[in-house]
């Protein structure tokens, strides 16, 4: 961005492109961490029952 790209876009939003950068980059990381917890306690979930062996948790 522009120096006048930078300031266009900060008086609109009110925050900085690298806050709205940190912002977004910190909800997906979020939502990967719970999409990894989702699935591990899936497939453990799946072992504790028999549907899974030892092999599918790592």
């Amino acid at each position: 961005m522009t120096a006048a790209q930078q300031t266009a876009f900060q008086a609109g939003s009110g925050i900085t492109p690298s806050t709205m950068l940190t912002a977004i980059a910190s909800m997906v990381l979020v939502l990967a961490f719970v999409w990894v917890i989702w699935v591990a306690l899936g497939t453990f979930r799946a072992w504790q029952e028999g549907q899974a062996t030892v092999f599918d948790l790592t």
